[in-house]
């Protein structure tokens, strides 16, 4: 139940929206949803969230999707899109009519990374906006977007330490990326598909799954279980044993998983059984801390970077940039024009957010440009999705990597996992009471 004057948080990541909201500046956790959905094909019903039920009926009605890509942008039709607010509302929130009563909330901050520089009409932000303006709900102007790696690095910068660099590193379920910060301002972003995904689909492509001693050739079935946070999940506890590679001989490595000594590991989870190869599993790990990897389709090969190449090329290559402020705003571009788009419900919609959400004016200019000198770097910020951390020593190996191109030993690495990752979010949400400064950190 809200209460009057609530401030609604969406905590978003690819593959999942944590929910809180702040009253009387007291901050409530409500439910962490995945940004899944299920469809029985025989009966057209969709089901969100993730029931683990339907997963583990032994039939092909049912096919899990997701609602974002990787990049964030919102993959699904309008339809289903609303019908999973409408989920959000009456089922989590536990507001029936609310589409009659939204009164009670203030403002809605939806909090993610990866924002586009141009008004960018398939996120979450502006689908959530175009929704409630086709309602007349006075939230159409009051849903904020908020870029959350930006405030991190901000967060953790003192104004002695303003002209150093801030890395904001991303290893998530659906994405790895790496930012670098400098007087609040990215100078550079890289991001790759090497992600706790990219272990799930190698698993389940290099490992043999099968139901009650038999083979499990249901396509749709094997599709679920490659999401992200489904039983092959649960499996990378005891699979993927983080260490760093090579320091455990290939027969204790046998001893350490599996007592029988045998040249593969099995999991069994009520129903379902896994056997993976000991090989292959050494290659997976490798693969995704130190080789990048290709994927071959029809059309051109995609290569997926390594955590390894992730954080080279952002140490090599991002802290070879920096800031050069100017005395005014002359620089930066504000909010695009007025739409010229062809559709006409898509130029009204970006209309009127260019229209609700004005760019404030900078005192300011900048420009990005080579650094003259060693750019030194402030702090590390390492997010890790939770679901990683039951890896055994992930973060340790991951941190082994970083070290790797520090010069610096007293750079300090903070780590965010769990509820702590939306912390900042949260104190911003708390304190920051002013719409002017609001629409000064919104992003559309």
């Amino acid at each position: 139940m809200l209460f009057q004057d609530t401030k609604l948080l969406f905590n978003l990541l690819p593959n999942e929206i944590s929910l809180s909201y702040i009253t009387n500046n007291n901050k409530q956790f409500v439910k962490t949803v995945p940004l899944v959905y299920t469809t029985n094909t025989k009966t057209n019903e969709l089901t969100f969230g993730l029931n683990e039920n339907i997963l583990l009926k032994d039939d092909d009605c049912f096919e899990t999707f997701q609602i974002l890509d990787s990049d964030y942008n919102v993959i699904v039709q309008d339809d289903i899109f609303e019908q999973f607010i409408n989920y959000i509302f009456s089922n989590v929130l536990f507001i029936d009519e609310w589409k009659n009563d939204l009164s009670v909330i203030e403002s809605i901050l939806v909090f993610q990374s990866n924002i586009q520089k141009k008004i960018n009409l398939n996120s979450f932000s502006n689908k959530l906006r175009k929704l409630f303006y086709n309602i007349d709900s006075p939230l159409s102007k009051e849903t904020y977007q908020l870029d959350s790696d930006q405030l991190a690095s901000m967060s953790y910068t003192t104004t002695q330490d303003i002209e150093k660099a801030v890395i904001v590193i991303n290893i998530q379920e659906s994405f790895s990326s790496s930012s670098v910060y400098i007087n609040g301002i990215e100078t550079y972003k890289k991001k790759t598909k090497m992600c706790g995904s990219f272990l799930n689909f190698q698993l389940s492509m290099k490992g043999e799954l099968s139901r009650n001693g038999g083979n499990l050739n249901n396509s749709n079935s094997l599709l679920q279980w490659k999401d992200s946070t489904t039983w092959l999940t649960k499996v990378r506890s005891l699979m993927m044993n983080f260490i760093t590679l090579n320091s455990y001989e290939k027969d204790e490595l046998k001893t350490y998983y599996n007592s029988h000594g045998l040249d593969y590991l099995t999991y069994k989870d009520r129903n379902l059984n896994f056997k993976i190869n000991l090989d292959s599993l050494e290659e997976i790990k490798r693969v995704f801390l130190f080789d990048n990897y290709v994927i071959n389709d029809d059309t051109n090969n995609i290569t997926v970077k390594s955590i390894n190449s992730l954080l080279k090329d952002t140490f090599e290559n991002g802290l070879a940039l920096d800031v050069q402020l100017l005395s005014q705003d002359t620089n930066e571009e504000s909010n695009e024009n007025k739409s010229t788009l062809s559709n006409e419900e898509e130029k009204k919609i970006h209309d009127f957010i260019f229209e609700s959400y004005p760019t404030k004016p900078k005192s300011y200019a900048y420009k990005v440009v080579p650094s003259k000198s060693d750019i030194k770097i402030n702090k590390i910020i390492l997010k890790i999705a939770p679901t990683l951390l039951i890896i055994p020593h992930f973060e340790n190996s991951i941190k082994k990597i970083i070290n790797k191109y520090i010069s610096d030993p007293t750079v300090e690495i903070i780590v965010e996992v769990g509820s702590d990752i939306w912390s900042v979010n949260h104190h911003f949400a708390t304190n920051c009471n002013d719409k002017n400064m609001m629409l000064l950190f919104n992003k559309n």
